[in-house]
């Protein structure tokens, strides 16, 4: 039943998710450079996103920091599968924040948790076959289980896209309630009664309810509750920049209940909306949870606690969309987005068109459809139930060990197999994984097929096609490529969608030999343990012998590969070249099966030049395939260059000393005399004093005696004294976690907190810049905990209050209020 209290509810939701952007050989994210200063843009919107909603600052009307608010305790939210699998590889501090948020939630609201589960891949679920939309379900539940520790209630669905099919299978999978835009109903009427459908399609339904939505149009099919968002606000926040101020955000959601028809406001919106789209828009987040909704009488809870609490006494009827197609939030015209030049753009430039969606649609679905024939056929040899085998395969998806990958083949299998058949089920089944991927729905959302997330999902393609083994490869590209020469670019020099998509296979391919090679330099740059696992392959080695040709290096190896994805092994042999200058080579040579696996001092042996001969005739000698340096990965490159470079400056900052040194009284005067000085003379200095810097890092002893930063001191007043401008970062990086490390674990506040303050102060007489934001984090915990402390007066004796003034110094310095902890300490 419908309430007449008096009371508002408010739900907020964000929907979180990337498009994946790993290379589908190595699952690992290339360097992005539009997304510096960091390394990815995942990264860029986990700093500015993702990481800022776990600890969102209010603050007062002077700038500081009165409390520290985890918006996810508070909001309704999903993450994509994809999105979390990627944050627990590189962020797992950020996961385990996220689930205690909703443990946290379950336990304000009733037993209901904030988040909810989302399909897995990120496909439009009615374009997908039936068989696809089982498995993104079932591994969208499984994952969901894995991070949360429960069952979800609800779902997310990509795009909200939906039509009878997909509410049929998500009510059979047992979810509670899907989150639609109200553009998507099509009538409505009070449940139970019968009665004439009132019609919606313009969206006006009254979004301050849920209503129940029966598959098949008839209430003797499943159904699934629905929750309409409510459309201005969605708006207002995601595009016309109200998440810029906390009180206009609070004032139009206490005015939405006006036009919602009922006691219920919700708002949602892509989750990067909070942060990434609007910068420090989780402030005015975390404004509204935590103080303006209470203020205005409203009251957060999750879609569940709400269905909970209220009955659910109306029905909807769903637009169908063309022949039965659905209807997505991000398209007018139904599902056209996905599979047509509907007209949906994200701003195209005058003249395009976005005709290549059709064959670009039909080429992946003729690609997967075989690919579905070559796994029923071949599997079946392999895996008792090859289908089942794939719903189940997100398992070893959640942990990829090669004991797990093992035992999920085996477990499954018609019969005992060997290594090969092993390798092969495993391969089928990761074609399958490409073969979803391949239709993230971010391939057609855009302008044109020369698109980088176009080009991503080709890369899932090709990949597929790879899986599928070479006597196949042939004729599958072919079907795909039959179609892609139809899709015409909108930029010339792309060409066609067949031209991207050899452009987009041929520049992210990494094969065996590309992980050898990685692993032949970085292991002679940085050691055997650096590179003993790549690019989901692991490297074991078998021999290594190295000999020196004048100034020159020859390395020879062997290894063995072996796949975590699949477990297929293979052998290498190697020869590496190290010249002295700057310059790296290797040959690699694939060891056929019965083919011994050489000794590596016989390799040098048998290749090794005489003394005065050219060591480059040794790799002549050896044969194999080329690798270079310039063949490495793009973040491979950069960090091989970064320590050839700094070994060559290691070199040369040991001639400079004895410049600087020779020139250090002139530097002084120059400064004192406001004179430039030469800026080889400056440059030369400076890398001297940056030497002595790293070198007084390194033999730190991390301790909170202020005597400690004494070289570190020493050597930023000698660079200030001579006027030459020094990087302190790296010292005030290292500072900045210890001093995090010492906060965290300070306990109840009253030890050690007198040597931190004066820590703190040698740090600031240096000029080390810390990492506020970092070591408030840290910080918050224990001031929240003091700030208990004083409410119920357990402060006693002296030792007790002057930990107290030194954490409430520490904590000003820090930018937090303490005015009133201060006053009530006296």
């Amino acid at each position: 039943m419908e309430r007449g209290d008096g009371r508002r509810f408010l739900v907020i939701h964000g929907h979180f998710y990337q498009p994946p952007r790993e290379n589908p050989w190595t699952e690992r994210i290339d360097r992005q450079e539009g997304a510096a200063p960091w390394q990815d843009w995942n990264e860029k919107i986990a700093a500015e996103c993702y990481e800022p909603n776990t600890v969102s600052r209010r603050l007062d009307g002077y700038g500081r920091i009165t409390s520290i608010v985890d918006n996810y305790r508070r909001i309704s939210f999903n993450f994509g599968p994809t999105l979390f699998s990627w944050i627990e590889a590189n962020h797992p501090d950020l996961l385990r924040r996220i689930a205690e948020a909703d443990r946290a939630s379950a336990e304000a609201n009733g037993g209901h948790g904030n988040a909810i589960a989302q399909a897995w891949g990120h496909v439009i679920m009615p374009l997908a076959c039936r068989r696809d939309q089982e498995t993104q379900l079932r591994w969208g539940v499984r994952d969901f289980e894995r991070r949360f520790g429960r069952s979800p209630e609800g779902i997310w669905l990509p795009e909200t896209a939906i039509n009878d099919t997909t509410l049929e299978l998500v009510a059979a999978h047992g979810f509670r309630f899907v989150v639609l835009s109200p553009y998507q109903a099509l009538s409505i009427r009070p449940l139970g009664r019968g009665g004439r459908w009132k019609e919606v399609a313009d969206g006006s339904i009254p979004t301050g309810r849920a209503y129940r939505c029966f598959a098949g149009g008839t209430r003797r099919g499943p159904s699934v509750d629905v929750f309409f968002y409510d459309a201005p606000l969605a708006t207002d926040v995601s595009f016309n920049h109200l998440l810029r101020n906390g009180d206009r955000f609070a004032d139009a959601v206490d005015a939405a209940y006006a036009r919602t028809g009922g006691d219920l406001v919700v708002v949602a919106t892509d989750g990067e909306v909070y942060g990434h789209h609007e910068p420090f828009a989780d402030m005015a987040l975390s404004y509204l949870v935590e103080h303006a909704a209470a203020e205005r009488g409203i009251e957060l809870v999750n879609f569940g606690r709400y269905l909970d609490e209220h009955e659910t006494a109306w029905e909807v009827r769903l637009k169908p969309g063309r022949d039965g197609e659905g209807t997505a939030w991000s398209c007018s015209h139904g599902v056209g987005r996905w599979k047509e030049d509907c007209g949906c753009n994200t701003g195209a430039s005058p003249g395009w068109n976005q005709r290549w969606r059709a064959p670009l649609r039909r080429g992946l679905d003729r690609l997967r459809d075989f690919l579905g024939g070559i796994f029923s056929s071949e599997a079946a040899g392999l895996l008792a139930d090859p289908w089942q085998a794939r719903d189940e395969y997100i398992d070893l998806l959640l942990d990829r060990s090669p004991e797990h990958a093992a035992r999920f083949v085996d477990e499954r299998a018609v019969r005992p197999l060997n290594d090969d058949e092993r390798s092969r089920a495993l391969a089928l089944l990761e074609m399958q994984r490409h073969a979803m991927l391949m239709f993230t729905s971010c391939g057609w959302f855009f302008n044109d097929i020369s698109g980088i997330e176009t080009i991503q999902i080709l890369r899932y393609a090709a990949r597929a096609i790879e899986l599928a083994g070479e006597r196949h490869r042939e004729h599958l590209e072919a079907v795909l490529l039959d179609e892609l020469a139809r899709a015409q670019s909108n930029v010339s020099r792309a060409g066609t969608g067949a031209d991207v998509y050899r452009r987009a296979r041929d520049g992210a391919r990494v094969g065996a030999a590309d992980v050898v090679g990685h692993h032949a330099i970085l292991a002679d740059l940085f050691g055997l343990n650096e590179a003993s696992r790549l690019f989901n392959h692991d490297i074991l080695p078998i021999d290594t012998s190295a000999q020196a040709v004048g100034d020159d290096r020859l390395v020879a190896g062997t290894v063995e590969l072996r796949s975590s994805i699949t477990l297929e092994r293979s052998r290498w042999a190697y020869l590496l070249l190290a010249e002295s200058l700057p310059s790296i080579e290797c040959r690699l040579r694939l060891l056929q099966d019965g083919e011994e696996t050489p000794a590596a001092a016989t390799i040098l042996g048998e290749t090794a030049p005489a003394a005065g001969g050219s060591p480059r005739a040794a790799l002549d000698a050896f044969g194999g395939r080329r690798f270079l340096l310039r063949h490495l990965s793009a973040e491979e490159r950069l960090r091989a260059l970064r320590h050839l470079t700094r070994r060559r400056m290691d070199v040369l900052v040991e001639r400079f000393a004895g410049v600087y040194e020779e020139n250090r009284d002139l530097l002084r005067l120059l400064h004192r005399a406001s004179i430039e000085p030469p800026d080889s003379l400056l440059a030369t200095s400076r890398a001297v004093l940056s030497s002595q810097l790293a070198g007084a890092l390194a033999s730190w002893d991390r301790s909170l005696s202020p005597a400690g930063l004494d070289t570190v001191a020493a050597i930023a007043g000698e660079a200030a004294d001579c006027g030459i401008p020094l990087d302190l970062s790296p010292a005030a990086d290292r500072v900045s976690e210890l001093v995090a490390e010492t906060i965290r674990s300070l306990g109840d506040g009253r030890g050690g907190v007198a040597a931190l303050r004066s820590f703190l102060a040698a740090g600031d007489t240096i000029g080390l810049v810390l990492d506020d934001r970092g070591i408030q984090n840290a910080l918050y915990p224990l001031i929240e905990e003091f700030r208990e402390r004083l409410a119920t007066a357990s402060l006693a004796g002296e030792a007790d209050l002057a930990a107290a003034a030194d954490l409430l110094a520490i904590a000003e310095r820090f930018n937090f209020d303490v005015d009133a902890m201060r006053e009530r300490l006296g």
